[in-house]
């Protein structure tokens, strides 16, 4: 495995060989997901790679010897981007919403006859893991509750707007071209590209993070805003909400309400709404008809 070369790709994108596999709750095989994963750090001393999906939230740390071989990316389209593919001696897959995975009889070759079944936890596994949840819970509790953890979140939020502007700036760079448009007021931010526009909305208590809620919504037309008056009353397309809070000690992220497993970054966010409007573009609509 090449190493050196796996490490110039940090920031990059990955594809993983096999894919990516989804197992329903009783052990069936949804599918296989060919996404993109960013490749996050390579640390030579722990001799592990971070790995994540920005689409799904997902994060996995696999070893070195998980890794039967890296290689450059020949399909990969010219953006910019480093890239590559990740050649594992692992099917990894989630399985009742964890990340898991399973070692290959052939590198590289998915796994298709393998049934996943809970694993039966000992003694020690189960004090270690109650503990664990135990000290987790009180943090976030701590968390929520306090000055440092109302800044984070408010910072979150603010680089959501901040994360648009880089990843415009990214794509001009690169040579790609499109209408941007994004404003911010207090707590509200508008984005609009490709013909849709988000309405992004942070409500939190003065002093407390627990039920507050980040809403995004994508709208066929240009959403209320302070200064903007719209004749034509825009359609709501599709809503999700989010939490903000620990999801490991020291880590805070973006957690969805709707599948609390899947937590994202402020630019991971930003990117799957740039993604889903690029992916089905439209022609934009008048703000008077």
């Amino acid at each position: 495995m090449n190493i050196e070369q796996m490490k110039k790709v940090v920031s990059g994108r990955v594809r993983l060989r096999p894919a990516f596999q989804n197992y329903a709750d009783d052990g069936l095989l949804r599918n296989a997901t060919d996404d993109e994963w960013t490749l996050d750090k390579v640390d030579a001393a722990s001799k592990t790679v971070t790995i994540g999906n920005p689409i799904t939230g997902y994060s996995k740390v696999i070893g070195f010897d998980h890794i039967k071989n890296f290689v450059t990316d020949a399909d990969a389209p010219n953006d910019g981007l480093k890239r590559g593919i990740l050649v594992l001696t692992i099917q990894l897959y989630t399985f009742q919403g964890r990340v898991l995975m399973e070692p290959l009889p052939i590198p590289g070759r998915p796994l298709d006859s393998f049934k996943p079944v809970p694993a039966r936890e000992s003694v020690q596994d189960t004090i270690h893991r109650a503990t664990a949840e135990r000290e987790l819970d009180a943090e976030r509790r701590r968390f929520a509750t306090s000055p440092e953890g109302i800044r984070i979140a408010d910072d979150a939020y603010y680089g959501i707007s901040l994360a648009f502007d880089s990843l415009h700036n990214s794509f001009i760079e690169q040579g790609t071209q499109f209408d941007m448009v994004c404003k911010h007021n207090h707590f509200t931010t508008v984005f609009g590209a490709f013909g849709y526009w988000a309405h992004i909305t942070w409500a939190r208590y003065m002093n407390d993070l627990r039920d507050s809620k980040l809403t995004i919504s994508k709208l066929d037309g240009h959403p209320p805003f302070p200064g903007v008056m719209t004749i034509r009353k825009a359609k709501l397309m599709s809503a999700e909400t989010y939490t903000f809070g620990l999801v490991s000690l020291g880590q805070a992220l973006w957690i969805s309400i709707a599948s609390p497993s899947q937590c994202f970054t402020s630019l991971q966010l930003a990117e799957r709404v740039v993604q889903d409007f690029a992916a089905n573009p439209q022609e934009p609509k008048p703000f008077f008809e």
